[in-house]
């Protein structure tokens, strides 16, 4: 399979590409993300049904969390992956993906650093009382 650089003629071109980068991960990851967290909600009622023994339900809830475990580590290849395709074909998408990696990231950190100061805060009685 030869891979082909798309070229660029217009400015809009290159940001449709960045926005379709940027929306398409958010879609993309947020069902790949509600696959992930709900399908183990809503898989092991089904596989446990009628079952009595526990160790039969401990053990089929185990394969349904390894399953979704897994599912995560394949979302994460998938995103690495379709970054070093589009980075070879339509860098624009790949920079709207890695935007939006980029974006959740900060948001991360930001919400940790503020957990970090609320917490610290209470914890030396500053508020709270």
């Amino acid at each position: 399979m030869r891979i082909t650089r798309h070229s660029y003629t217009k400015r809009g071109e290159e940001t449709d590409d960045f926005m379709v980068g940027l929306v398409g991960w958010f879609i993309c990851n947020v069902i790949v993300g509600s696959a992930v967290y709900f399908g183990p909600i809503f898989l092991t009622p089904i596989m446990v049904a009628g079952e009595t023994d526990p160790q039969r339900i401990a053990a089929a809830q185990n394969i349904v969390n390894l399953i979704a475990i897994e599912l995560g580590y394949l979302s994460l290849v998938l995103n690495i992956g379709l970054m070093i395709y589009f980075g070879f074909t339509r860098y624009w998408i790949a920079l709207g993906m890695l935007a939006g990696f980029t974006l959740i990231g900060v948001g991360i950190l930001l919400i940790q650093a503020a957990f970090d100061v609320v917490c610290s805060a209470i914890s030396r009685g500053i508020i709270g009382h």
